[in-house]
Order: C-alpha cells, then sequence, then structure tokens
C-alpha cells in the first residue's frame, strides 16, 4: 500500500501458533495538525496548488458530496481502478471553476491526493493519484528547512537561536535573498527561512551554499520549543 497513509488503530498479536490478525482504519475527521496548530501563519502547497491550512480542519466527506467534482470523486473511487486507495474519508483542499483537488491520510505521514479537472463532457481525473507532504508558502517564495547550529548551548535563559541555512541553486540566493521569520504561536516558536521563487529557465547545475543566522526570540526562551516551519506540521528542533 505504498503512498497510502494508513492509521493503525489496532494489531492483535496472536500466540505463535496463529496467524497475525491486523486491523486498519483510514484517517478520518480533523486532522490532528489543524488541532494542534490552528493559527498557522502561512499558506501550503500540496499537489502543486495552494492550499489553506484551515481546510485540514474540516470534515472527510468530500466523497458523499452532491456537486459534480465530488461526484467524479466517488465514481472514480468506486470503480476500482487503484483498488489500494481508500473509498472514503476525503477532503477536498483546492477548488476553483474547473479544477479540484482531494486529499485523504494524515498530514504528518504524508497525503495521498487526486485531482479533477472538468472537461466539455464533465469532470474526469487528472494524472495518476498523488503524494503530498504540505510545505509553507509565502508570496513568491516558500520556506527552505535549516538547521539548529550544534554548537549552541540552549538554555532557559536563551534570548537567540544560531541556525545555519543550507541552500542550492545556479547560483544560490545570496544570504541577503533569504528572510528569517519567528512565529510566536501559543507557547511555541516557530521559525521559517524564505526564500525567493526562481524565475526564469534554471540551468542544471547545483552550487550549494551555506549561511548562519541568530534570530531573536520573544524574550528568554524559558520552556518553549522552537519548531522548523518549513513543513505543515512542523519539525521540532529545540
Amino acid at each position: 500500500m505504498a503512498g497510502i497513509s494508513l492509521l493503525v488503530v489496532a494489531a492483535i498479536l496472536a500466540l505463535p501458533s496463529a496467524a497475525c490478525a491486523w486491523t486498519f482504519k483510514y484517517a478520518s475527521g480533523p486532522d490532528p495538525a489543524a488541532q494542534r496548530w490552528p493559527q498557522w501563519p502561512a499558506q501550503l502547497a500540496c499537489g502543486g496548488v495552494s492550499v489553506e491550512p484551515a481546510l485540514f480542519a474540516g470534515p472527510t466527506t468530500a466523497e458523499d458530496g452532491a456537486g459534480a467534482p465530488e461526484t467524479a470523486l466517488r465514481e472514480y473511487l468506486q470503480a476500482e481502478l487503484h483498488p489500494s486507495l481508500p473509498k472514503d474519508n476525503w477532503r477536498e483542499i483546492a477548488s476553483t471553476g474547473t479544477a479540484a483537488l482531494f486529499s485523504s491520510g494524515r498530514l504528518e505521514l504524508g497525503l495521498t491526493t487526486l485531482a479533477f479537472e472538468a472537461t466539455d463532457g464533465g469532470w474526469k481525473v487528472s494524472g495518476s493519484p498523488g503524494d503530498c507532504k504540505a510545505h509553507s508558502v509565502g508570496v513568491d517564495e516558500y520556506a527552505t528547512s535549516w538547521k539548529r547550529d550544534p554548537g549552541q548551548r540552549l538554555g532557559a535563559t536563551s534570548r537567540r537561536l544560531r541556525i545555519e541555512v543550507r541552500v542550492s541553486g545556479c547560483p544560490p540566493p545570496t544570504r541577503a535573498e533569504l528572510d528569517p521569520e519567528l512565529a510566536r504561536l501559543g507557547n511555541d516558536v516557530v521559525i521559517f527561512v524564505w526564500r525567493p521563487v526562481p524565475h526564469g529557465p534554471q540551468k542544471k547545475c547545483r552550487k550549494v551554499a551555506t549561511y548562519g543566522y541568530a534570530p531573536r526570540l520573544p524574550g528568554r526562551l524559558g520552556k518553549r520549543h522552537v519548531w522548523d516551519g518549513t513543513t505543515y506540521p512542523p519539525l521540532r528542533v529545540g
């Protein structure tokens, strides 16, 4: 079942003389990430389109809808062209008048996606089932991963966090083009490092540059946790 995000709700291990029995349930209802991070300050990119984080707090019943895209989704799933796809618990995460994107699974594990587009004869699936790890994006920029400087000893009194950013490109962005941003969400600190979206033809080479930054924390670190906001949900780094 590669590419499908499953939530294992029961796994019963029998005695050695008996066969193992497994019970699976597809992820349904609001995504835990949306419940844990309801005020995510960035847009998301998934399946090549922009997605609102709040949509993951909604129900997973898109396949029961009466609209044309939902009907096309239901008929496609019932046709079992990809038997490993779940028949229910889908959500619509992006929609225009001519295209719709549905997802199944959990953000933390990665989503399975199905895209549909409007044609003269109705709505049809566009391409094959895909997968997505939701990525934070901004206006003409996207978040790039970073790591904490291993030489820094963080403590409750720390007021800055030293980070390293490794970027590639031809040429790679300059230090000034990268924009570290700190967001305080409740008792947590999320750091985004924004890099500009490249425009025009891109040469096939991968020059690498490494930069150091020391963003100021909102007061002393105390008992706060620090997260890398490149993906949603974020990755804890301290």
